[in-house]
């Protein structure tokens, strides 16, 4: 991420080295050079006087934010879509003053927008704003400043090919209802962010970053400001390895908030732990990525929105590039070879466990409990098969059942419902076994049955009811013997012969290990 910070000052470095204007120059002159037939206008150390109050046809207060777009409009005859076009190839402000905020309104620029390091001074408000509201860049819009700003604002804008943004000492910047669409050849990043330890606020909202080339994506936001705010916004890349890394460089990053976004390209998350990270309601179709390392208890993250099957971490990663084959899940064999990484991996998932438990979020600790236990079992399964020992096997089968039974120990419901099978299978076997608590139930059975397929005086219907009475004392006489060995109530002596004595033994084995589960998680669960 360092070397798109580079690329962006280096660039705005070789424009002011080939600037032309200096001095001093009115605002109207200003205009007029943007409305003229000049293809590069570069200012640099430009101060800009306001001269419009003479120029207008209604003078206004030298404080109306839109006093030079009014000037600027006269000179300028809009088009069918309500542009007033800027044919330039670049337009370059460096280290120029203004006396004005400086604001483009229904502006289209046909080609490169560079801002760096403006000045507003001998200003009536107390607020200077730099603003791009509704506007349009066709090839790249630069933004760097290190000056004294209360807000840069771009809103319901267009920007092509490039987009870089470098920023420190602004109070605010707000980004939104902006369309980005970068075809930039370059791979090295044509997206790129950098939020200064100054500024207090960052805001991408309701805006949409395309990439349609097929090079890497995409660079990313690297904030060091109070708080970083995503949201109900979208990010497209048609290369497969783009990634959008979202970078905390400072300590002073207090906030990194994603809401309501659809992210089509993998993300790489950077924050350091006492950094409250809020992911909610996110749609991520591609890898999300974190470099993990703790959470700050302030944390909300929707564990429903996350994609547990493709999270985990990126390592050895270069720049925007963000391929599968660094990217660590522990979903395959060679990865759970890596016991550190697998380490670190549980780890993160049971930073979010914590976080849930904390917060009294049962069901998401739970599901994030599964998912750690989940990734233990694979990796013993992968330890099993390169150093088969009885003890990993037995680890390997207890960790199967505990899944099966209650999910780890967090569904004790579950236990209910499965015990509930067992015993009816038990049941349904010991059914066809003679029992000294059902000594007469079964021989009736069949000679009721022997009534009911012989026609008599009789009829069908009373001999019919009379076997299904007998069955139903057949089967609950099987369903408390297998209830009774279940439960394991104990007999004075085995109440069955032949092969159901021993499966009541079994079955009163089964039982207690499985009733042991079942208490202890209910006992997780009540003392959640």
């Amino acid at each position: 991420m360092k070397l798109s910070r580079v690329i962006l000052c280096s660039v705005l470095v070789v424009l002011s080295v080939t600037a032309v204007g200096q001095g001093r120059m009115t605002y109207s002159e200003l205009a007029r050079e943007l409305a003229g037939p000049k293809p590069i206008l570069e200012y640099v150390g430009v101060s800009f006087e306001n001269d419009l109050e003479k120029n207008l046809d209604n003078p206004q207060d030298l404080s109306k934010p839109d006093l030079f777009n009014k000037y600027l409009y006269a000179l300028i005859k809009n088009d069918s879509a309500g542009y007033f076009t800027i044919n330039k190839e670049e337009v370059v402000f460096d280290h120029c003053t203004f006396d004005n905020d400086l604001i483009f309104k229904n502006v289209k620029f046909n080609g490169t927008l560079a801002i760096a390091n403006p000045t507003f001074s001998g200003r009536k408000s107390l607020y200077p704003v730099l603003v791009l509201d509704s506007s349009l860049v066709t090839n790249g819009l630069l933004i760097s400043s290190q000056n004294t700003i209360q807000r840069i604002q771009i809103s319901n804008a267009q920007i092509g090919v490039t987009f870089l943004l470098d920023v420190d000492n602004v109070h605010s910047v707000a980004i939104s209802g902006t369309r980005i669409n970068l075809d930039d050849p370059n791979p090295l990043r044509p997206f790129s962010v950098f939020v200064g330890k100054n500024v207090s606020l960052f805001s991408f909202d309701n805006s949409e970053v395309r990439h349609t080339t097929g090079n890497q994506l995409l660079g990313g936001f690297i904030a060091a400001s109070a708080t970083l705010r995503i949201r109900s916004s979208s990010f497209y890349s048609a290369s497969t390895d783009a990634g959008l890394a979202i970078f905390a460089s400072n300590a002073d990053l207090k906030n990194i908030i994603l809401i309501e976004n659809t992210f089509d390209v993998h993300v790489m998350l950077y924050p350091p732990v006492d950094v409250a990270i809020k992911l909610m309601d996110n749609s991520f179709k591609k890898n999300l990525g974190w470099e993990y390392t703790g959470l700050a208890p302030s944390s909300v993250i929707d564990w429903e929105t996350i994609p547990v099957s493709r999270a985990g971490q990126y390592f050895g990663v270069d720049g925007g590039i963000f391929p599968d084959s660094l990217f660590f899940n522990g979903r395959n064999d060679e990865q759970l070879d890596n016991r550190r990484r697998v380490m670190q991996l549980i780890k993160m998932f049971k930073g979010m466990y914590d976080l849930y438990k904390t917060g009294g979020d049962i069901e998401s600790a739970n599901a994030a409990y599964i998912v750690i236990r989940d990734l233990e079992t694979r990796y013993l399964q992968r330890v099993q098969e390169k150093d088969p020992t009885y003890e990993t096997f037995l680890k390997i089968k207890l960790n199967q059942l505990m899944k099966v039974y209650t999910l780890y120990g967090t569904s004790p419901a579950r236990a209910i419902i499965v015990s509930g099978w067992v015993i009816l299978a038990f049941a349904v076997f010991y059914f066809f076994f003679p029992s000294s608590w059902d000594v007469t139930s079964k021989s009736r059975l069949i000679s009721n049955f022997r009534d009911f397929a012989q026609k008599n005086e009789k009829g069908y219907v009373k001999p019919f009811f009379v076997m299904m009475g007998g069955f139903m004392i057949s089967v609950l006489n099987a369903l408390t013997l297998s209830l009774n060995s279940f439960v394991t109530l104990g007999f004075g002596e085995i109440p069955t012969t032949g092969a159901a004595r021993y499966v009541t033994i079994v079955q009163g084995f089964l039982g207690w290990f499985l009733l042991s589960i079942f208490t202890v998680a209910v006992i997780n669960q009540a003392l959640f």
